[in-house]
């Protein structure tokens, strides 16, 4: 088999370089790197749903508590009422009539 120039053999060598480093970064990001993003996002999902449910039952004694009439209750009702209207689950769609 004929050797390769110089030149050649350095850019095979760099090639096989940049494969064996291209492989290794796929190894710690399949290992290391998306097992804890995925913990993070999931981490991240049960605190922002925990927080939600949190805020919605405050929401909630709030909403009570202005309808029952108590002093400085419909002023905070007033602004939380903005943020939650539109939460939930929504009807479904009414066909036509027939």
């Amino acid at each position: 088999m004929a050797q390769l120039p110089p030149a050649l053999q350095t850019i095979v060598s760099n090639l096989k370089n940049d494969l064996t480093l291209s492989n290794q970064c796929e190894k710690i990001e399949n290992t290391l790197i998306l097992p804890l993003m995925l913990r993070n996002a999931d981490t991240k999902r049960i605190a922002a749903h925990e927080g939600y449910v949190g805020a919605l039952a405050l929401y909630k004694v709030i909403e009570a508590m202005a309808g029952m009439g108590i002093e400085g209750f419909q002023a905070a009702y007033d602004v939380l009422k903005k943020r939650f209207e539109g939460q939930g689950v929504k009807p479904a769609p009414q066909g036509p009539a027939g």
